[in-house]
């Protein structure tokens, strides 16, 4: 038995399930320059940039920002691997902790 598919143009409800708002997503995107000066702790206390980290460093702080990864990590991150991972966590509404640093502490 076939039937007829009427009314073919009305989406019914799925468009509230489809993809997110890209307004909403773009508006978490930052740029290299920003990302580059953005710092974190390292396991031993010390404060460096994404874009200088070692690629064990920022491995381990993705890890613990609770980026899903591949369990034997990523051996070598180019800056815009760095780059990709982060704008993807934001934009997938992970919550990222970067240190700020204060002006006290710039001028030391």
């Amino acid at each position: 038995m076939q039937k007829t598919t009427n009314d073919m143009s009305n989406p019914g409800n799925e468009d509230s399930a489809g993809l997110p708002n890209t307004k909403q997503v773009a508006a978490r995107q930052l740029y290299p320059w920003e990302i580059a000066e953005k710092l974190f702790r390292t396991e031993k206390g010390r404060v460096v940039d994404v874009e200088h980290a070692s690629d064990t460093q920022f491995q381990t702080w993705i890890a613990g920002q609770g980026i899903p990864m591949d369990e034997d990590g990523i051996p070598e991150w180019s800056f815009d691997d760095r780059c990709g991972v982060i704008n993807h966590a934001l934009a997938h509404g992970i919550q990222l902790h970067f240190f700020e640093a204060t002006s006290e502490q710039e001028g030391a």
